[in-house]
């Protein structure tokens, strides 16, 4: 925020700015890797998941007006009592083939909403309308390459597991020709292929149309849902629903001038 503030301010820029952050793994340095003064696709998102109209504001504070003059207070919007998950959207599967990975650059070509009060539902409801669809209390799961995780757990939880390598929680699989006919051979609900060199595995997935998790961060989140979520049934409304019965965490609640 603080950053923010003072890239805006030095920027001069009034109305919508769109900044662009890499955080390091090793010291946490932050590091600017664009700043546009134009809006992205997170502002009708917000705008959705908020109930604010952002263009709108943004226009009006453009053309001279204040911020307190649109009823709204400088800083920090209130936090909602409900969370709200964008999931990207990728298009893999339209060219047969292509290497499935993330990148620095822009590969996802939408994205999606899950919206509830607890946040492994909302997650839940994010990676499900993206197309990946995580099975929960028990399922089928290949791992290709074993990294750390609470494996024993989710045995526990009715999971049963399965690899290409010998490990004590997990089943090995027989490969049989090649990827596309190994997977057909087996009724996997879910694969995690988070290593570069499953490259091949992570394809087929998206080629026969199996749920795959391509990345460790990904993966340790769903494995967080997983542990949350337990036995709970998912229930599905309207966001007008949500906006009805909206409070906001610091006390105000919705409707009042922010």
């Amino acid at each position: 925020m603080d950053y923010s503030t003072k890239i805006a301010l030095g920027l001069e820029v009034k109305g919508l700015l769109n900044i662009q952050y890499v955080i390091s793994s090793k010291d946490e340095e932050v590091y600017v890797l664009e700043a546009n003064p134009r809006a992205s696709r997170t502002i009708p998102y917000l705008s959705k998941a908020l109930k604010l109209p952002l263009v709108k504001y943004a226009t009006k504070v453009a053309l001279g007006y204040s911020l307190r003059d649109l009823g709204l207070k400088p800083g920090l919007h209130p936090r909602p009592n409900y969370y709200a998950i964008k999931a990207p959207v990728f298009s893999f599967t339209k060219i047969k083939g292509a290497e499935v990975e993330l990148g620095p650059e822009m590969r996802s070509t939408g994205e999606v909403m899950g919206i509830d009060y607890e946040w492994s539902k909302a997650l839940y409801k994010a990676l499900y309308a993206s197309g990946v669809k995580v099975p929960i209390n028990g399922g089928k799961i290949l791992v290709t390459t074993i990294v750390s995780s609470p494996w024993k757990e989710l045995k526990n939880l009715g999971y049963k597991l399965y690899s290409l390598e010998d490990h004590e929680d997990f089943i090995k699989i027989d490969i049989k020709g090649d990827e596309l006919s190994t997977l057909a051979n087996y009724d996997f609900d879910l694969v995690v292929a988070v290593d570069d060199k499953d490259k091949a595995w992570r394809r087929a997935c998206f080629d026969i149309g199996l749920s795959c998790i391509v990345s460790e961060d990904m993966w340790n989140a769903v494995v967080k849902m997983i542990m949350e979520f337990g036995d709970k049934d998912i229930d599905y409304r309207a966001i007008q629903d949500f906006y009805k019965e909206e409070v906001w965490l610091s006390g105000e609640v919705a409707g009042e001038s922010r």
